[in-house]
């Protein structure tokens, strides 16, 4: 499936990540697609946005090292559909 998931399902997602991220210091996410790793793009991207809105300052090195990830690995798998929904959820 190569359709981006809807912004509801992402918000949903970002949140869940966010939510498990903030609980512990320790804890770390792992991403895992099985298939179109342009949706994973997708999520990913989104969450870089997405905690852009409540990031705090120590944080700004972890986003630079997913945004460089984002650009050199996935940004170049995703339709522009896929990249559009990115670009609305972060404002």
């Amino acid at each position: 499936d190569l359709h981006a998931p809807g912004l509801d399902q992402i918000f949903i997602v970002c949140m869940a990540m966010e939510d498990w991220l903030q609980a512990h210091p320790k804890h770390v996410l792992v991403l895992h697609s099985r298939g179109d790793k342009g949706q994973l793009g997708v999520l990913l991207a989104s969450y870089i946005h997405f905690s852009n809105m409540a990031a705090s300052a120590d944080l700004s090195l972890d986003h630079f090292a997913m945004r460089r990830f984002y650009n050199d690995k996935l940004s170049t798998l995703m339709t522009p559909s896929q990249k559009r929904y990115v670009w609305m959820l972060g404002g």
